[in-house]
């Protein structure tokens, strides 16, 4: 499915192998949920854990964000480092363009996100 030949996280840019995950932008019981690259994002445990339980987005353009609630809490490093201050990064997509996660796929996700959580 997801490009994980990228061995990076698209957003931290994480290279330990065994912590990247391929996430689906759009799950398989979906009709969109295909198993191909262009519906999935390579994402380190905790982006990946942070995006399926629409705790983070990703809009269309790919840029990252950060779920409000999430950013009006203090709490330790771990979420100022390895959440907020991702928040308004652009994701890193892979190189070649027939890879990168479809725009209309992550459209439709992001607005899951935005009734979820966004501010």
């Amino acid at each position: 499915m997801c490009s994980v030949r990228t061995a990076h996280c698209a957003v931290c840019q994480l290279r330990e192998r065994s912590l990247v995950q391929a996430a689906h932008i759009i799950e398989d019981p979906d009709p969109d949920g295909i198993a191909a690259v262009v519906n999935g994002i390579a994402l380190c445990a905790m982006h990946h854990l942070a995006y399926d339980r629409n705790l983070m987005g990703i809009d269309p353009s790919g840029i990252v964000h950060i779920g409000k609630r999430l950013r009006d809490t203090a709490d330790g490093p771990m979420l100022r480092e390895g959440l907020l201050g991702f928040h308004a990064a652009h994701l890193q997509s892979p190189r070649r363009p027939q890879d990168h996660p479809d725009p209309r796929r992550l459209a439709r996700r992001f607005e899951t996100f935005e009734e979820a959580y966004a501010a």
